[in-house]
C-alpha cells in the first residue's frame, strides 16, 4: 500500500515537472499552424491581387471583333484558356484559406470541401459528427480541416474498381 502511495506521489511530481514542456510543445504547434495559415493567406492574397485581377481585366478586354473572322477562333481559344486558368486559380485560393472554416465552422467547411472535391468525380460523401459539439482552438480546427482536405483528395486517387467493389 505504501509503495502505491509512493508511486502516486512520484507520478504527480513527474507530471508537474513535465507540464511546462507539454505546454511549450502545444504552444509551438499552435504557432506553427498559425504561421502556415498566415503564409497561405498571404499566397492567396498575392494570387488574387497579382494574378486574378489582371487576368480578369484581360478577359474583359478580349472580346472578339466580329469584323475580323480569322482572329475570332484564336481569341475565343485565348478567352477559354484564360477563363479556365482563372477558375483554377480561384479554386487554389479557396483551398489555401477556406473562408467557410472561419465563418461557418469546421463541419460545414468539411462538407463543402467534400462536395467540391468529390462531386466532379461523381462520388457521394457524407460528413457527420458524433456527440455534442464543443469549442476547438482555431489551430486544431485548421489542422483537422487540412486532414479532411487531404483525405478527400486521396479518395480521388483510389482506383475506380476498388470504389465499386461491394463491401
Amino acid at each position: 500500500m505504501e509503495q502505491l502511495e509512493t508511486a502516486r506521489v512520484l507520478e504527480q511530481k513527474l507530471r508537474f515537472e513535465l507540464e511546462p514542456e507539454v505546454d511549450a510543445r502545444k504552444e509551438l504547434l499552435a504557432a506553427t499552424v498559425r504561421s502556415q495559415e498566415a503564409e497561405r493567406q498571404r499566397v492567396a492574397r498575392e494570387l488574387h491581387d497579382g494574378i486574378g485581377q489582371p487576368w480578369t481585366a484581360f478577359l474583359m478586354a478580349s472580346v472578339p471583333d466580329e469584323q475580323a473572322p480569322q482572329s475570332i477562333a484564336a481569341l475565343h481559344f485565348a478567352r477559354r484558356a484564360a477563363s479556365s486558368t482563372l477558375e483554377a486559380m480561384r479554386s487554389l485560393i479557396l483551398d489555401l484559406r477556406p473562408a467557410l472554416l472561419g465563418t461557418q465552422g469546421l463541419l460545414p467547411a468539411l462538407r463543402q470541401c467534400a462536395e467540391d472535391t468529390l462531386s466532379p468525380a461523381k462520388i457521394e460523401a457524407q460528413v457527420t459528427a458524433v456527440g455534442e459539439p464543443y469549442p476547438i482552438p482555431d489551430e486544431i480546427k485548421t489542422a483537422l480541416f487540412r486532414i479532411g482536405q487531404e483525405t478527400f483528395t486521396n479518395i480521388l486517387r483510389i482506383p475506380r474498381t476498388l470504389q465499386e467493389q461491394p463491401s
